[in-house]
């Protein structure tokens, strides 16, 4: 097949660039060393690698590692090829914002399942890492999520409203089902919220299909999986009509596009840019989008040494592909 110049990267964030314990467990040890710079470093058991890695906080999950190396790539696609690098994750506003010192620069975002967009501040400081909403985004999801710009533009941003305070569709939603006895997750988010809903349980997995998912056409809403979760979020959101928009604001085609990737939530973009890389696998719908997509190319080693690989074959590809 005839491939496509890449003009944008759309990246996922956990499980993609970042890797957590559980995951690395099997695989390798994480030295907690006194550097200046706060970085660990993650050594694999196999080759004995050692991978210098920025340490992240998390309220629900264990500390995430992100590859310092990893960082250098991304700030090489879009320093060298200028390429705009546009994050897409699940997190919640205040985990997204508290990390967001140590993530890489990017030239844009989109957080809770795009329910959030950001823009890199172009009358800013270019490594200030200022970004500003979007609040035509946020005002065209108002009706569903609500829309309260004061607690958005705290920092981190805070929303702990109790659900019957909250105005909008998705959070009469949210309160039937807690009601029923669902645990909702909704601390901190302004568009989504999350439920305990095990990929891997079957029997809960089951009750959610056949209790939840039938009602949330009537509530404007749609969901998908993220790291063994349910997040819920409007309809007029998600990842693959955040990345729509960010392929329209940046000018650029569908085919142009790269993404990177791991999780069943990520599947509505993937399949939306003309390449694609996996750097691991959290759910099993991504195997099977794998053997349906043949040219997506899949990492062969573990952790931050698969998102480093990934990242390196994206860059042979970039340059590889550069229009002359």
């Amino acid at each position: 097949m005839h491939r496509q110049p890449v003009r944008i990267v759309f990246s996922d964030l956990d499980g993609t660039l970042v890797h957590y314990a559980p995951e690395l467990d099997s695989v390798a040890t994480i030295r907690s060393e006194d550097h200046s710079d706060g970085t660990v470093v993650v050594q694999y058991r196999e080759g004995g690698e050692e991978v210098p890695c920025v340490q992240l906080p998390s309220r629900t999950q264990n500390t995430g590692y992100l590859s310092c190396r990893s960082v250098e790539l991304i700030g090489r696609i879009r320093r060298q090829y200028h390429l705009p690098f546009v994050l897409l994750s699940g997190s919640r506003s205040s985990t997204f914002f508290r990390r967001l010192p140590r993530l890489p620069e990017v030239d844009a975002f989109g957080i809770e399942s795009g329910g959030r967009l950001f823009y890199r501040d172009a009358d800013g400081d270019a490594d200030a890492g200022v970004y500003i909403e979007d609040r035509a985004w946020a005002e065209t999801l108002a009706p569903v999520a609500g829309l309260d710009w004061t607690a958005r533009q705290r920092f981190p941003p805070s929303c702990t409203a109790p659900l019957s305070q909250r105005p909008g569709r998705l959070w009469r939603l949210a309160e039937s089902l807690e009601r029923e006895g669902w645990r909702i997750d909704a601390h901190d988010f302004f568009t989504a919220f999350r439920m305990s809903v095990s990929s891997t349980a079957e029997e809960l997995t089951s009750r959610f299909q056949h209790e939840v998912q039938p009602r949330l056409a009537e509530y404007d809403a749609q969901t998908a999986y993220n790291l063994a979760k349910a997040d819920v979020f409007p309809v007029l959101a998600g990842k693959r009509r955040a990345a729509q928009h960010f392929l329209r604001r940046f000018q650029a085609k569908p085919a142009h596009a790269a993404a990177l990737f791991d999780d069943d939530n990520d599947l509505a973009f993937a399949t939306l840019c003309g390449h694609a890389y996996v750097p691991t696998v959290t759910h099993p719908s991504v195997e099977v989008a794998l053997a349906q997509h043949p040219h997506w190319r899949r990492s062969t080693r573990p952790g931050p040494l698969g998102t480093e690989q990934a990242l390196e074959w994206l860059l042979q590809d970039i340059g590889e592909l550069v229009e002359v």
